[in-house]
């Protein structure tokens, strides 16, 4: 396999170059994923170029969105005299107004449908037929978490290993393995919802902030407090190896 450089300004440039020095140690014919090594490579192909549609669809259904909601808000506040005894402006106003928020949940549908036609893998891979789907997730830089962006550094699907006890990450931009012995640190952010995840590569160290994309995940932690299963799985796969002790 040919390396192929990354954007030495992101924040995985030297985890790849890491990564790809370990590839050249193993002999021939060992991919890098079953040789108990974590990494972080370029993908091959690189499938960057879906980020503009995910953005474009991002950007088109806010605006459209924000704009049904801010109409339906203003009609029910200007008109609310009349909506009970005009059957047709109620039904604008309510048009607008969950037409408006179904617009804004849509760019996750559209990301999800691209990142799961790209990126799923055949379920002769996997073991449990649950797993081989993977979960839909973004993907950040966690010392820059907090920073507000219009689309993840990275989006894919996470698969979980757990009786080999490591985790593989599958991205638009990215492919990343992370093995137990390997984890520094794993924690759940304190938004209740995202994965705090520091792992090495040879002597480098990766950090980041993964997070479950879908409406289910956020509605759970808007109402309970905590949305914890993507953190429960991920502790679950990467648990150290007590056999190994």
């Amino acid at each position: 396999m040919t390396p192929i450089d990354s954007d030495p300004a992101d924040f995985r440039s030297q985890a790849v170059a890491a990564s790809e020095a370990l590839q050249r140690t193993l002999p021939r014919g060992v991919s890098l994923e079953k040789s108990q090594i974590s990494y972080c490579l370029v993908r091959q192909p690189c499938l960057t170029r879906l980020r503009a549609p995910i953005k474009v669809t991002a950007v088109a259904c806010g605006v459209l969105g924000l704009s049904g909601v801010t109409a339906g808000g203003i009609i029910g506040l200007l008109k609310r005299d009349m909506l009970a005894d005009n059957a047709s402006l109620f039904a604008i106003t309510i048009c607008c107004f969950f037409g408006g928020i179904l617009l804004m949940l849509l760019p996750t549908y559209v990301e999800r449908w691209i990142v799961r036609h790209h990126l799923s893998q055949p379920d002769d891979d996997y073991d449990s037929g649950a797993e081989s789907k993977g979960i839909h997730i973004s993907l950040e830089y966690a010392l820059t978490y907090s920073s507000i962006r219009l689309l993840a550094e990275d989006v894919g699907l996470i698969y979980f290993h757990p009786e080999d006890h490591y985790v593989k990450i599958d991205g638009l931009s990215y492919e990343y393995v992370v093995q137990s012995k390997d984890v520094v640190d794993l924690s759940l952010h304190s938004n209740g919802k995202s994965v705090l995840l520091s792992y090495r590569v040879g002597e480098e160290l990766l950090e980041l902030a993964i997070a479950p994309r879908g409406v289910l995940p956020e509605l759970k932690r808007q109402t309970v407090g905590s949305s914890r299963g993507l953190f429960m799985k991920m502790q679950a796969a990467l648990k150290p190896n007590e056999e190994a002790d």
